[in-house]
């Protein structure tokens, strides 16, 4: 297996700047996912892993050993690709034995460790085909098991579920982190998908503007948010913002009628204060709760079990999630409930956390 250290990598493209001094540890076996939007440098800073690119400073090491500069080849890191990137005319125990082949593996000791793979995979019955009679999944797999073969210290994953539909995405998510409970791999893995993010990394890094936003297990990041951006990109539906300020100890919303006591800075200070859509509830007739404000429902959105419910609070909109059986309708006037110990608080012009 192979610990990861990310020191200082820059990657720059004449004037424009893709990356900007990023540092990520890993320790061996764990799973980190890089999570960010499109043109946040997830996949640049991968590349610069698999030896596809070279950052222009910085260093990168597995082990303790500085790979850049290494050829791909030799850096005994195995890497899945977005595309599948499978050979049409091999079959599939071709296509997964390929790495093997080219290394000169015994023909033997090929066929030993195909078969473990497959096995590993589920995908016994499948390796006789070619890649054209197999499924998006049964595609992907195979890619995976290509990687596996190698037993690389390292593996590589480059948003590799996005050409899946939702229920084989959920599939090859428990797929993935199976694998990676039974085989202990260190795993580097890209994505702009939370939800795939949130399920299945040890260690999460969110990436803005091809920098570190935020670094920590799915629950630090999305329960203590460092930033505003890190708060509103992580959690669906994504949290809702208040601007107000506090004075003699009391926040009051500028566009919404919220006021609580406070304690935090003073002196008439502005803040945004954050709030997520379950930590909201529809108050009930005669149950104290410590925050009530009125609101009017403008939408409600089943999604199983539970609805999504958009409600406007004075001037602001708030979003909340309710269990299915909680009976609203739009244009109905309600009660809405926020736990106090549940908000979080960030400085207006940074949006670094308080």
């Amino acid at each position: 297996m192979g610990a990861l250290e990310i020191s200082q990598i820059r990657k720059e493209y004449g004037i424009l700047q893709v990356l900007k001094g990023v540092d990520i540890a890993l320790d061996d076996g764990g799973f980190l996912v890089l999570l960010g939007s499109s043109g946040c440098g997830k996949s640049t800073l991968l590349s610069i892993i698999a030896g596809l690119a070279e950052p222009t400073s910085g260093d990168v090491l597995l082990d303790g050993k500085s790979i850049v500069g290494v050829h791909p080849k030799d850096r005994d890191i195995a890497m899945v690709f977005q595309s599948y990137a499978l050979y049409p005319n091999l079959s599939v125990a071709r296509n997964i034995a390929f790495p093997l082949e080219m290394r000169k593996v015994p023909r033997a000791d090929q066929e030993r460790a195909v078969a473990e793979v497959a096995k590993l995979l589920r995908i016994e019955s499948l390796l006789d085909r070619k890649p054209a009679q197999l499924s998006g999944g049964q595609r992907q797999r195979v890619a995976i098991g290509r990687a596996l073969v190698r037993k690389p210290k390292l593996f590589l994953f480059d948003e590799p579920l996005s050409n899946l539909d939702a229920r084989l995405r959920s599939e090859m998510r428990h797929e993935i982190k199976r694998l990676h409970g039974i085989l202990g791999t260190t795993i580097v893995y890209v994505t702009h998908d939370q939800v795939e993010a949130m399920t299945l990394a040890t260690q999460l890094v969110l990436m803005h503007n091809g920098q570190v936003e935020q670094q920590g297990s799915p629950s630090q990041i999305y329960d203590r948010p460092r930033t505003m951006r890190v708060a509103d990109f992580v959690g669906s539906p994504p949290m809702n913002f208040i601007s107000g300020k506090v004075s003699n100890g009391r926040f009051r919303g500028e566009t919404c009628p919220i006021e609580f006591d406070y304690k935090g800075p003073d002196g008439a200070c502005e803040i945004v204060m954050g709030i997520r859509p379950e930590a909201i509830g529809v108050a009930i007739s005669g149950q104290a709760s410590a925050i009530e404000i009125a609101a009017d429902v403008n939408l409600v959105e089943l999604t199983g079990p539970e609805q999504l419910i958009s409600t406007r609070v004075g001037g602001q909109e708030l979003v909340l999630t309710a269990p299915s059986g909680v009976d609203v309708s739009p244009g109905q006037s309600i009660r809405l409930s926020i736990a106090p110990e549940s908000l979080h608080f960030f400085e207006a012009s940074q949006g670094m956390r308080l």
